[in-house]
C-alpha cells in the first residue's frame, strides 16, 4: 500500500496493491513537483521487497553487478549507495524504475530508521525547511525578473535532510 498518494501508472498501481508499505517523498511529497517530475517512495527493508522489485525491472543504484547478480554468485547485492544519498544513515539502498516519462525511485530503508526517516520527513514540510534550497535562483536583469536553475540545489536540500535525519537520531538516541 501507498501512504499518502494515489496510483497513476501500472508500477505505482504496482506498488499500492503491494504487501510493503511505501511513503511518498521528494518533491511529490513535498508539494513542489512539474509535469515531469519523478515519483519519489521509501520503504522499509524486508528480504522478499528485493524479488518484487526486481519482478518490476526496478534496477538497483550504485551496482554494477548488473541483473545477473545471483547467476554470478553474489549474495548481496551491493553496499554501494549513489552518492547523493551516501550521508544518509536511513538508506540502505536505492532502487530506480525508468518509466516512460516518469522514472520511480525508491529508497530502501534500514529496519532500525523507517520511524526516523518519517519523522525526519515531517519536520522538514512541517517547517517549510527545503525553501532554504530553492530549485530557482531569482534574478533582475535590465528586461526584468529571470529565473535561474539553483547550480546547489541538491546539495542544499540533501544537506538539510542529512541534519534532520542526524538530529532526529541524536534526540531519540536521548529519549
Amino acid at each position: 500500500m501507498i501512504m499518502n498518494t494515489s496510483a497513476g501508472t501500472s508500477v505505482l498501481s504496482q506498488i499500492e496493491t503491494s504487501p510493503f508499505h511505501f511513503f511518498l517523498t521528494g518533491s511529490q511529497f513535498f508539494g513542489n513537483a512539474g509535469k515531469d517530475s519523478d515519483h519519489d517512495f521509501f520503504v522499509e527493508e524486508d528480504d522478499r521487497l528485493y524479488d518484487w522489485l526486481e519482478g518490476l525491472r526496478f534496477e538497483m543504484q550504485g551496482c554494477d553487478y548488473g541483473a545477473d547478480w545471483r547467476e554470478m554468485g553474489y549474495q548481496k547485492r551491493c553496499s554501494m549507495l549513489p552518492s547523493d544519498h551516501a550521508l544518509d544513515p536511513t538508506i540502505k539502498e536505492v532502487w530506480l524504475y525508468k518509466g516512460k516519462g516518469r522514472n520511480v525511485h525508491i529508497q530502501v530503508i534500514r529496519k532500525d530508521m523507517i520511524e526516523v526517516k518519517k519523522i525526519a520527513q515531517d519536520i522538514i514540510k512541517k517547517n517549510n525547511l527545503l525553501s532554504l534550497a530553492p530549485r530557482e535562483n531569482f534574478e533582475w536583469k535590465m528586461n526584468g525578473a529571470m529565473f535561474t536553475p539553483n547550480p546547489n540545489y541538491k546539495a542544499l536540500s540533501k544537506a538539510i535532510w542529512v541534519s534532520v535525519i542526524r538530529s532526529v537520531i541524536s534526540l531519540r538516541g536521548r529519549g
